[in-house]
């Protein structure tokens, strides 16, 4: 079983330290260099480390999409009929493709859209309808949108890291259903 040693840090294998010259082991499965991120450097990640917070970037913006959208669909009709048709148009890209900023920074630099949206216009007092114009078409800034989706995204962040502060919870809990189900089964 490998763990992590007390003195050197090296990476248990079969109860020995890697990188001790004195004791010959087999050599660690390939990617699996990095020790587990615990010291600091980039020597000292874990192999997948780039890919999983690329990944998690990108699942964290969708969720932030979805949550405006809704946010959007109760305060401000015609932002979320303006999002709502830009993902149609330009779909957010697959979880993991490394796409996600990218697909931010077009949105942050397109160019101001007309919207009307019939069915529950934000625009609720004369002078903003006769501004509005005739057809009651509101000009949305997609820079205004992006910036929206960076503030959710960052608090979505915030709220993230606090429920994954309980991981160590999370994982005993699994511990212990494991168990209790294993000596469940070997009792019978």
């Amino acid at each position: 079983m490998g763990g992590r040693g007390a003195a050197g840090g090296g990476l248990l294998v079969a109860g020995r330290r890697r990188g001790d010259d004195s004791v010959s082991m087999c050599p660690p499965p390939r990617g699996f260099e990095a020790s587990y991120g615990d010291a600091d450097g980039p020597e000292h990640d874990s192999a997948l480390r780039d890919q999983s917070r690329t990944m998690l970037l990108e699942l964290l913006t969708r969720q932030t999409l979805k949550t405006l959208l809704h946010y959007l669909g109760e305060t401000n009709g015609e932002m979320h009929l303006f999002l709502h048709d830009y993902l149609a148009e330009k779909p957010f890209p697959p979880v993991g493709s490394g796409k996600g900023e990218e697909w931010l920074t077009h949105l942050a630099i397109a160019p101001l859209a007309s919207v009307r949206d019939p069915g529950s216009s934000s625009v609720v007092s004369a002078m903003a309808q006769e501004a509005a114009g005739e057809g009651g078409a509101r000009e949305v800034a997609p820079r205004d949108v992006a910036e929206r989706v960076l503030k959710l995204r960052a608090h979505l962040a915030r709220e993230m890291v606090e429920d994954l502060g309980g991981i160590d919870a999370v994982n005993a809990q699994v511990m212990r259903a494991a168990v209790t189900k294993a000596l469940g089964k070997s009792a019978s």
